[in-house]
């Protein structure tokens, strides 16, 4: 089979790379940057560089197209935030390939916080007690007990805005509008997970649970550890089998001192999840229709993401007094990037790194912002 992934930026395109080409199927690439850390990969038959969706939506499809034309692509999968924009031009690649996403119809109600809180999935879990801000005026009813709540745009990334529990002071300098509108949650203490899962036509094919030990900042986990919880994995169930679902779907999970899960928000996009699959598990079939059963890592695998631990993980482990520790963990984990029978994709991140870091340089924006500004969808019409 030959598959065409997009976001070949994203670590999880890598990984995603390695498992169809060790099955072996023929894999190619599209991004809208040039130097994709998975490109360089020998994985990799092809790799196309495409326009930026998110400014160029039509010419974006147009490339995609000819690519899927060109390479005789059987399946494509979009694995970041441009599974927007492919979902919304469904209808344009019937007759050339399968596209391993729901269309937008689905995917917003997902993607959008709030849309998202007020829709009850399961009784396994539910989302916490949850408030619409569109204007400023909004923002007064939680200044007298906002350490008690969660604050985040509707369409947001990496926890890149979310003020936890924030002090009175800070909530005045929330401005929520119309075009862009502010979710408030009722916070949970406990411990926080994520979940990765793959579904075809509702059935669940693949589930991770994990924990991320280590981040950068709130967001983006850099060190994963497979955890089993028969209550998430519930409610994951219930979801995609009320939706019908067809794609990859990701969440977060606040467990409270009870054991009570509560759902915070879903992502319809690969996520680190994928990075805890062992070679032999049979990730890449749940893709394909082939699997019967779920699949699901193993309690207790180990993944990071090694430049990003060397970056943050060993600032954060000396300003912890956990030096040991952070050693200990670094030697138990296996990096998601390096092997050696692929090194390129390695010893290539700096150059991948540094056009992140031009493009941020140039709009004057935080790095993780520019690695998704091309490509991330915060609800505009398409």
């Amino acid at each position: 089979m030959r598959v065409l992934l997009t976001g070949a930026r994203a670590p999880v395109t890598l990984d995603l790379a390695r498992r169809f080409h060790d099955r072996g199927h023929t894999v190619f690439l599209a991004d809208s940057l040039r130097f994709g850390l998975a490109a360089s990969s020998c994985a990799v038959r092809g790799m196309r560089c495409v326009s930026p969706p998110r400014t160029a939506l039509e010419r974006y499809i147009r490339e995609l197209l000819d690519a899927v034309r060109s390479w005789r692509i059987d399946l494509l999968i979009p694995t970041c935030e441009e599974v927007f924009y492919i979902a919304h031009r469904l209808e344009r690649f019937c007759g050339f390939c399968r596209v391993f996403t729901d269309g937008i119809e689905k995917l917003e109600p997902i993607h959008n916080k709030w849309k998202f809180s007020q829709t009850p999935y399961s009784r396994h879990a539910k989302a916490p007690d949850s408030h619409y801000l569109f204007e400023t005026a909004h923002i007064d009813a939680f200044r007298g007990n906002s350490t008690d709540w969660v604050f985040k745009p509707v369409y947001s990334r990496f926890a890149a805005e979310t003020k936890v529990g924030p002090i009175a002071a800070d909530v005045v300098a929330i401005q929520p509008t119309a075009s862009k509108p502010w979710i408030a949650q009722r916070r949970v203490i406990g411990q926080e997970y994520s979940t990765y899962g793959v579904a075809v036509a509702g059935r669940l094919r693949a589930h991770a649970v994990y924990r991320s030990a280590y981040k950068v900042g709130l967001g983006s986990g850099i060190y994963f550890l497979a955890c089993e919880r028969p209550l998430i994995e519930g409610f994951v169930r219930d979801f995609v089998a009320k939706e019908d679902y067809t794609g990859q779907i990701a969440f977060d999970f606040i467990e409270d001192a009870d054991g009570r899960p509560w759902v915070l928000e879903a992502n319809p996009r690969a996520t680190s999840g994928v990075h805890l699959f062992a070679p032999g598990d049979r990730l890449v079939e749940s893709f394909c229709e082939d699997a019967d059963d779920c699949i699901r890592p193993s309690a207790g695998a180990l993944r990071m993401l090694g430049l990003a631990m060397a970056v943050y993980g060993l600032g954060q482990a000396i300003r912890q007094r956990r030096l040991w520790a952070f050693m200990r963990d670094c030697w138990r984990a296996r990096d998601v990037v390096f092997e050696w029978r692929d090194p390129l994709p390695t010893l290539l991140l700096p150059l991948a790194f540094a056009e992140i870091v031009a493009i941020a340089l140039r709009e004057n924006r935080q790095i993780t912002a520019a690695a998704t500004g091309d490509i991330e969808w915060n609800g505009e019409p398409l």
